[in-house]
């Protein structure tokens, strides 16, 4: 009896409710547009997509349905039941969704955005610039990037709002006009800054440092000249997010202007350049103006290289006592300061120098921890993310070090990416810290440890390689090893190796029983590729390792061993796999169709070993058919290897077997056939005299 299409829509099955969809489509009835938009509130996103797509194709005449049916009550509902009045375009479509706009919730506004942006209509524009002005900076940003899309359209429209006065910031509607107009606005903008107030010059400045085009750096080298300094601030801003490119235009910019733009030039270029700045603070150093070398020595403190440290010290036997006096405050405030360069001074024979030094010295506060860690663990998701952000720049610290790593399992994703990457800029400091993490009982701490170690790269490796050979740490061994071989680095592998051939069997077993499961398919790919190694002792303890891959993800990347050519390998696949305890079906079936392919006795033995644990009836008619097929000494050893399981469907079929096939039992088969009946009739004795008779 066939389905009805409404029934067919409400089906899981893509094929059904698609014929639904389109028999409703067809049918074109009040009913059946009320059953498509049911569809709306489905589960399957792709589901929610056609039924909108067909209430698009069914034409403007669905629009009165649509707003009869048009509730918060189901937000994925809502949201398409918006976006077909958006498409649909007409003016009633239009006013519902337009109300939707002075939303409470912010999400439904948001909705209501996309639906007025369908169409790239001026009216449809000028809707959303209010929105521009939105409380909410989710909404803002959506309706900037909607604007967007109307292009040029829009801009003399934003030319009128710029030009009338206004008590609401226009910040975002003078950013949209610079966005969509380029270059070709800068005049305006002229005119606009010289008679604007504060609020319009800051936006200009602001959206000028997003163009970054040859004529807006020029403007934004003339507004380092505002009578605000906040304006003056951020044009420097706009320079270090514009980077090395604005060097020229800056050096020449430098002589002819006064000394508190000569002040942020040479602090923007020493930000940009760092201690490839260093000819430019010399050539200040050299001049014979106090001003000049102050301002050098003012940007020397912020550079972190031992030659800026050292020029500073030079400064301090300076014959000016003013500026000998500004070296050893900056100095004394300069971060990352190596100590070993005072230290190395603290004997000189000029007294004055010597004295600056202690004085410097005295003065050097210490790395304050507590408040950081107590951020870190207590404040917000804002203020940990500045503060990682800020942590990457300066020493590590073991107890630091260690809140960085609980850190890679907080919930939120930002913070955990800052913790890694302050983990990644500490190096070989975290490294051993990073090792213990990844055996944590969190998955995200053991995800992002991995990446934070494939992250540091080489000087992880030679970090654990030392560790590994010199025993520094031997309880930390088995997660190098683990971690050895998840890393894409051409010591690393050998480093491992290295420890199997030189270290003695009971180091190494003690070694192999503390390393952590294995979750990584690429050290599963790795141990098998080392199954080859000429060192039988580096395979047999590689195979070892092997066994602990056996999450159920892994095991189709273990069972790929059996495909090489080489018999060794396939028996140390076979020998990982006989060690796991919970074999599906699915994998017992793989272990039989080996038992077809292998040749020598011992890769048989093994084969018939792991299906006897498990009497799936595939199974045991798998060994059956192959008992049946072999030679009779083969069959009684593999029949003997089955036996000692003790599982009762094998005994039984084995029992069964040995009847069919007695004639080629000869008397030298006697002690093996006795040894199986043995395990066959181990709870019924008497059958065992019964046996060895027939």
């Amino acid at each position: 009896m066939s389905r009805s299409p409404y029934e067919l829509v409400k089906s899981t099955d893509d094929a059904l409710w698609r014929e639904g969809l389109g028999a409703l489509l067809i049918e074109h009835t009040p009913e059946s547009g009320t059953a498509i938009i049911g569809m709306l509130c489905d589960k399957a996103w792709h589901k929610r997509e056609a039924a909108a797509k067909a209430l698009l194709e069914w034409g403007p005449e669905i629009s009165p349905l649509v707003l009869k049916h048009l509730n918060e009550q189901n937000q994925d509902q809502f949201y398409w039941l918006l976006h077909v009045l958006g498409q649909l375009g007409d003016d009633n479509s239009l006013a519902a969704v337009k109300q939707i706009l002075h939303h409470s919730d912010a999400e439904l506004r948001g909705y209501a955005v996309r639906a007025v942006a369908a169409h790239k209509k001026i009216e449809n524009a000028r809707t959303l610039y209010p929105l521009l002005n939105d409380p909410n900076w989710a909404i803002r940003k959506l309706v900037f990037e909607q604007l967007l899309s109307f292009a040029t359209d829009i801009l003399d429209d934003l030319r009128k709002i710029i030009n009338t006065p206004s008590k609401v910031p226009n910040h975002s509607v003078i950013a949209l006009f610079v966005k969509i107009g380029q270059d070709n606005v800068i005049e305006e903008l002229r005119k606009i800054y010289h008679d604007g107030s504060f609020a319009l010059r800051y936006s200009i400045v602001s959206s000028l440092g997003e163009l970054g085009s040859a004529l807006a750096i020029d403007f934004l080298i003339n507004s380092m000249s505002d009578a605000s300094w906040a304006i003056r601030q951020l044009a420097a801003e706009q320079f270090m997010k514009l980077g090395p490119k604005v060097f020229d235009k800056l050096t020449a910019a430098f002589g002819r202007s006064d000394s508190l733009i000569r002040y942020d030039i040479i602090k923007i270029l020493v930000d940009l350049l760092g201690d490839k700045s260093m000819p430019l603070i010399q050539r200040l150093l050299s001049a014979t103006e106090q001003e000049h070398k102050l301002l050098a020595i003012e940007n020397l403190i912020r550079l972190k290289s031992d030659e800026a440290t050292s020029t500073l010290l030079k400064c301090l036997s300076d014959q000016d006592r003013i500026v000998s006096d500004y070296a050893a405050d900056c100095l004394s405030q300069k971060p990352n300061l190596n100590i070993e360069l005072l230290l190395q001074h603290l004997n000189t024979e000029d007294e004055n120098f010597r004295f600056q030094i202690i004085k410097i010295i005295g003065s050097i506060g210490g790395l304050a921890l507590a408040p950081i860690i107590k951020i870190l663990e207590a404040g917000n998701k804002q203020e940990r993310l500045f503060l990682l952000g800020v942590l990457q720049k300066i020493a590590p610290h073991p107890q630091l070090i260690e809140v960085l790593i609980n850190l890679l399992g907080d919930p939120n994703w930002p913070v955990r990416n800052a913790a890694a990457h302050c983990l990644v800029n500490y190096g070989e400091a975290s490294v051993t810290s990073i090792v213990r993490a990844l055996n944590a009982h969190s998955d995200d701490i053991q995800f992002w440890s991995r990446k934070v170690l494939v992250m540091i790269g080489p000087k992880a490796v030679i970090t654990l390689k030392n560790i590994l050979e010199e025993n520094t740490d031997p309880g930390l061994i088995p997660h190098i090893v683990a971690a050895l071989l998840s890393m894409n680095h051409p010591e690393a592998v050998p480093a491992v190796t290295r420890f199997l051939e030189t270290s003695d069997d009971y180091r190494i077993e003690m070694v192999m029983a503390s390393v952590p499961s294995i979750t990584s398919k690429e050290v599963v790919n790795t141990i098998l590729n080392l199954l080859t190694h000429p060192d039988e002792k580096v395979c047999r303890w590689l195979a070892q390792l092997l066994k602990k891959a056996d999450a159920v993800s892994l095991r189709r990347t273990v069972f790929l061993g059996f495909s090489h050519s080489n018999d060794m390998v396939r028996f140390y696949v076979a020998e990982a796999a006989s060690d796991w305890t919970n074999l599906s079906e699915n994998d017992i079936k793989v272990i039989a169709r080996q038992l077809q392919v292998e040749k020598s006795l011992r890769n048989l033995r093994i084969m018939v070993m792991i299906l006897a644990r498990h009497p799936y009836p595939s199974a045991i008619k798998a060994v059956q058919e192959y008992l049946e097929s072999c030679q009779p000494s083969t069959m009684l050893d593999l029949m003997l290897v089955a036996s000692t399981q003790k599982q009762r469907d094998y005994l039984k079929m084995l029992d069964q077997l040995l009847n069919r096939r007695s004639e080629v039992i000869t008397l030298d088969d006697v002690n093996r056939v006795g040894t199986i009946l043995g395990h066959v009739y181990q709870d019924h004795p008497e059958g065992l005299v019964q046996g060895l008779t027939s």
